[in-house]
């Protein structure tokens, strides 16, 4: 098995490199004969990103200005947990039936699946796995709602006609299948 070698920050190497004292890196850890044998190799070309060039009083004022964002962020997600709490919504019991809106908080959650396990976030606000798992499988459009509508009134009779006529598709006509029963429709403009 090989044996495997440290990693040392290549500015703790340039500064023992450039100042030639072998204390700066002993002190931190660095073994006697690694810090000596930076000094004898030649300095590596070091390839940086732009950003890493800022100096650090900007990378200061950067960061107090993300702390203060998340500061924000952090209490405006109290104030709405201790609201989901009170409110405590259960989608069990409560109706969505704008498919826009079943599909915002599915982008919501699919979006929040980064940060947060979907267990937990699936109790925080309140929607069961499966409920979850019935909403993606949300037929979109006005065809895919008819032909979900037609499934469930498949049996009743007249109840095609009447679902074409609301969705505003015309009306349907009951023809024969070709294999002679008398299961298929037409759609008759």
């Amino acid at each position: 098995m090989p044996r495997s070698q440290r990693t040392y920050d290549h500015r703790l190497v340039r500064l023992v490199q450039d100042t030639g004292d072998i204390t700066i890196a002993t002190g931190v850890g660095v073994p006697r004969s690694t810090a000596a044998g930076w000094l004898r190799r030649a300095k590596r070309d070091i390839t940086t990103v732009s950003t890493c060039e800022t100096s650090s009083a900007e990378l200061r004022a950067r960061l107090a200005r993300v702390e203060a964002r998340l500061r924000r962020c952090q209490a405006l997600l109290r104030v709405l947990v201790v609201v989901l709490r009170i409110v405590q919504p259960d989608f069990t019991r409560l109706r969505v039936p704008l498919g826009a809106d079943k599909a915002r908080l599915l982008r919501a959650v699919d979006r929040a699946r980064g940060v947060v396990r979907l267990p937990r976030l699936l109790r925080l606000i309140g929607l069961s796995p499966s409920r979850l798992a019935a909403w993606r499988h949300v037929p979109v459009g006005r065809l895919a709602i008819l032909a979900q509508r037609l499934g469930r009134v498949a049996g009743c009779r007249g109840a095609i006609q009447d679902a074409a006529a609301a969705m505003g598709n015309g009306t349907m006509r009951r023809q024969p299948a070709p294999d002679g029963c008398s299961s298929g429709f037409a759609r008759m403009s």
